[in-house]
């Protein structure tokens, strides 16, 4: 999924809670990288893996589009989604 993609979707997402929506998406894109194991999670993200041997959440709304994304893609994704929980975050929306 591109960019471009995504943001539509994250955008259709956002009801009353931004924050939630965007950390969702977050952990839920470096649970896909995680589970490939073929690129590093960038550090400034500060995932760490639960005890689950599979991080994915197979219900979360974004599994199947993150399933099919590259590892490229999903990196491009979770760096746009790191910048924007920063933004939240100094507008007083993280909790």
């Amino acid at each position: 999924m591109k960019l471009k993609q995504f943001k539509h979707e994250l955008r259709g997402n956002y009801h009353s809670d931004k924050w939630a929506e965007v950390m969702s998406a977050w952990f839920e894109c470096a649970a896909h990288l995680r589970w490939r194991n073929r690129v590093d999670i960038p550090a400034e993200w500060e995932y760490r893996q639960g005890a689950a041997l599979d991080p994915r959440d197979k219900e979360s709304y974004y599994f199947n589009l993150f399933r099919k994304s590259s590892d490229r893609q999903l990196l491009v994704i979770g760096n746009f989604l790191y910048r924007l929980q920063r933004v939240l975050d100094k507008a007083g929306l993280s909790y």
